[in-house]
Order: structure tokens, then C-alpha cells, then sequence
């Protein structure tokens, strides 16, 4: 007699590139081991384990926090149930799917559907910059004026924004034709001063509250050659 392996599909969204990762699980090889489906962009992973009660304990990646979620789970309801969806309490919505091919293909996609809209409440006009929330702990949803805590969620904020713009050409500075500009910033105090190396054109952009970061983030672009002085 042949068994046959009960297996399930899971879905997460990658917090770092958006993108949504499945993965199979079987009960025969989760039986002792962690299981681990991982995004390749290389920056995130699911981990599928047993508990010592033999439930099955996940770790997920979360789009709106910066840590991952903790979630366990019957193994009937893991591998026999049907489609079930895991939320973010924080943000109410849906971070991990769990079921048939099929079923995680139709929540993907209203997942999207759904993003998309809270993305236009947020006032952001793409995932990245959700990202860049994410990853200096702030709530998308806060309006309070709450002041920026640690040097790296601003660098976070300000690496970002200024490998956007270079790359799309939107940083202008001093240099002439035969000059290879050189961007580069450092943080003093509550203010972050873009620069260029090369011909020494810099400005300075405050970043002591929330408001400040969010008007950085949604610069069209830095023009250092204007003056030397203060955003």
C-alpha cells in the first residue's frame, strides 16, 4: 500500500520587494524538520516548524511590521482545511496564505487589489515606499507628529530615496560635463545633508519627525546646485 503525502501550498508577501513567495509543504517532510520558504530576492523567508505538541508553529514575514508574526496551527487544519488566511492584527489584513494552488492564486490576487487601495489611503504611490516605512518602524496610518528615534531608520529613508533618484537621473548638482558626480549624505543630528563629492554641492534636509521624513520621501528631486543652504 502506497501512501500518499498530504502536502499544502503557502503564500507570504516579501516585505523587502513586494513580491508574493509560495512554497509547498508535505507532512512527511516537515515531520522533524524546519521547513524554510524564502523570497530570492534574498531578504526575507517563511519558517514552517512543529511544536512540541505537534502543532505546526509559522513565522511570517510582515509587510507593515518590522518583525515577523507567530501563528500555530492544528495539523488537520494546516493540511485539510481549506483556503485559510493569516492577518496582521495591527493593519488587518492578510500576510500569509495557506491552501491549494488555486485557492492562494484567487487571494493573491485580491490581495494586490487590496494593497493597492490601502497603498492610495496612505497616501504612497508605491510598495517601496511602504517598505521604507516598514523598515524604520513607523505606521503608516500615524498622522502625529512623532519624532524619528535611531540613525538608522533615517539612513534607511535617506539611502533609499537617494539610489531612486540617481538612478533616474533626478539629482542635479555642479559639476560640468567632464565631472562624474559622486552623491553621498551623513546624518547631523536631526538634519541629513546630501551631497556630492565631487564638486561639493550640498543640502540640508530636516528629519526630526515624521512629516519631515514624509515630505523626503516624496521629493520629485534634489537639486543641490540651487544654493548650499536648508531644504
Amino acid at each position: 500500500m502506497i501512501l500518499r503525502s498530504k502536502d499544502t501550498t503557502i503564500a507570504y508577501r516579501c516585505p523587502y520587494c513586494g513580491k508574493c513567495i509560495k512554497g509547498i509543504v508535505g507532512i512527511f517532510t516537515l515531520t522533524g524538520d524546519v521547513i524554510k520558504v524564502k523570497c530570492d530576492c534574498g531578504h526575507s523567508e517563511l519558517v514552517v516548524s512543529y511544536t512540541s505538541e505537534g502543532k505546526i508553529r509559522l513565522s511570517v514575514p510582515c509587510i507593515f511590521c518590522p518583525t515577523p508574526h507567530n501563528f500555530i496551527i492544528g495539523n488537520g487544519i494546516f493540511f485539510e482545511r481549506g483556503m485559510l488566511a493569516l492577518d496582521c492584527t495591527f493593519a488587518d489584513f492578510s500576510i500569509c496564505f495557506i491552501g491549494t494552488e488555486e485557492e492562494i492564486g484567487k487571494a493573491i490576487d485580491e490581495s494586490d487589489r487590496e494593497l493597492a487601495e490601502l497603498l492610495t489611503e496612505c497616501g504612497l504611490d508605491d510598495y517601496d515606499k511602504l517598505h521604507v516605512l516598514n523598515r524604520a518602524g513607523r505606521d503608516p496610518w500615524d498622522d502625529d507628529d512623532d519624532i524619528i528615534t535611531g540613525e538608522i531608520a533615517v539612513d534607511d529613508i535617506v539611502r533609499f530615496m537617494l539610489k531612486e533618484l540617481e538612478e533616474d537621473n533626478l539629482i542635479y548638482c555642479r559639476c560640468n560635463e567632464y565631472q562624474i558626480p559622486q552623491y553621498d549624505f551623513k546624518i547631523i543630528g536631526s538634519t541629513a545633508r546630501v551631497y556630492c563629492k565631487t564638486c561639493g554641492s550640498r543640502k540640508d534636509f530636516p528629519m526630526g519627525s515624521s512629516l519631515c521624513a514624509d515630505a523626503f520621501l516624496n521629493l520629485d528631486e534634489i537639486n543641490l546646485a540651487e544654493d548650499d543652504g536648508s531644504y
